[in-house]
Formats: C-alpha cells, sequence, structure tokens
C-alpha cells in the first residue's frame, strides 16, 4: 500500500505516468507507462547528463 501512496498516486496525479487500462483501474493486467511528457523531461534530464 505504501508504494502506491508515495510513488503511483503522486505521478498519476503529476501526470507523469499513465494506466495502460485508464477505465478499470483494479484490471487483473495493469500496468503503467510514461506520458509523453515524462518521456520528454527524461530525454532532457538524459541530455544534460551526458
Amino acid at each position: 500500500m505504501r508504494f502506491r501512496e508515495y510513488y503511483v498516486t503522486p505521478a498519476l496525479k503529476d501526470n507523469a505516468i499513465e494506466r495502460k487500462y485508464p477505465n478499470e483501474p483494479n484490471h487483473p493486467k495493469q500496468m503503467y507507462r510514461l506520458t509523453k511528457q515524462a518521456l520528454e523531461w527524461k530525454k532532457s534530464q538524459d541530455d544534460l547528463n551526458k
């Protein structure tokens, strides 16, 4: 429960991740992926660290 409380829920609220099945949060095969916004941020961080 703490992982969801401290990591997943805030990341969802910040639009950093999105659900694979957004209309079914309890789907048995639910997974999360980075949003386009988060992917752009990650790329910019990678470019800074080169």
